[in-house]
């Protein structure tokens, strides 16, 4: 079967720049905080996870569909999603420079900044950060555990008022243990479209967890209602085919029966990068570079948008 590589996508987002979305955004250094993701995911990532079955709205994604699976064993996926050779890179944005939080600035950017993160690109490898990459349906021949999800932790901590990490991929029916590095008070509030909602404040040190129980359709935006700059990303999946691109923008899924497949890919600031991208994968290794145009980086978003947080009484 061929492998196919250097597939061009069109990436359309909504700002040419690095947005810092997440309770606060601060320099990128404890990006690392998903614990034991025994695959090649991001610091700034979770795990892999598997697929969003709900259909929201209807108007994101394809369907993605499976052949059966073809004698040839198991393959493992890697690959990269890049801005697109020749194009300019979007450069970093300060979102608070030093001491210029809008809140508690005593710890806030205190002595860091805070990065905008929406959009983030590695300035040497031409990376995308935070692109979540996922199949819909667990393929036939899938296992519900692979080598790269044994012994999955979550953490979700929140330093120099940023959520750390940004993009996380999550199982379903499995806890995030929530915890708060900072010095201040923080409010974590997720707003699923499958799920109970989640809004719980932290003072420093204190810790909580949250568990989504079902599949989303788009990863789920989560804010801090205290610090309105800081958001992440979680995708809550079923099984473990899945993954999201760490600050190089890598990312590997393993243990994937051969065959054909349809991957949806999506950012925070495009939306849906691909609805359903075609893959065909071979037993053993399967390589592939997603080149992403930085001309469309100012487009419209598409598909249906993460649920927005009403806030009142801050």
């Amino acid at each position: 079967m061929i492998r196919r590589q250097n597939i061009t996508v069109s990436l359309c987002v909504g700002g040419l720049f690095l947005v810092l979305n997440g309770c606060g955004g601060g320099v990128e250094t404890d990006a690392n905080v998903v614990l034991k993701p025994t695959y090649d995911v991001a610091p700034e990532a979770g795990k892999e996870g598997g697929t969003s079955k709900t259909g929201g709205n209807g108007t994101g994604g394809g369907d993605s569909t499976t052949t059966e699976p073809e004698a040839g064993g198991v393959g493992i996926w890697k690959g990269k999603v890049q801005i697109a050779a020749g194009d300019a890179l979007p450069e970093p944005k300060i979102r608070f420079a030093v001491g210029k939080a809008t809140a508690d600035p005593q710890w806030c950017a205190a002595k860091q900044p805070i990065m905008n993160r929406q959009l983030i690109v590695n300035q040497e490898t031409r990376g995308i950060a935070n692109v979540f990459i996922w199949l819909e349906e667990m393929p036939d021949g899938g296992k519900a555990e692979t080598s790269s999800s044994q012994s999955w932790e979550y953490l979700f901590d929140q330093k120099n008022c940023t959520f750390v990490p940004h993009g996380m991929v999550v199982r379903t029916g499995q806890p995030i243990k929530v915890v708060s590095s900072d010095q201040v008070k923080h409010n974590v509030h997720s707003r699923p479209l499958e799920n109970a909602e989640f809004n719980e404040s932290l003072s420093a040190g204190e810790t909580t967890e949250m568990t989504y129980q079902s599949p989303e359709f788009v990863p789920v935006k989560v804010v801090c209602d205290i610090h309105t700059w800081m958001n992440a990303y979680q995708l809550p999946v079923s099984h473990p085919y899945a993954a999201v691109t760490n600050e190089k923008g890598e990312f590997t899924i393993a243990d994937l029966p051969a065959g054909d497949y349809e991957f949806k890919v999506w950012h925070e600031a495009k939306g849906w990068i691909h609805r359903g991208l075609e893959v065909t994968i071979t037993g053993g290794d399967n390589t592939q570079t997603i080149d992403v145009s930085a001309g469309e980086l100012l487009g419209a978003f598409e598909g249906p948008k993460p649920r927005t947080v009403l806030l009142s009484g801050f």
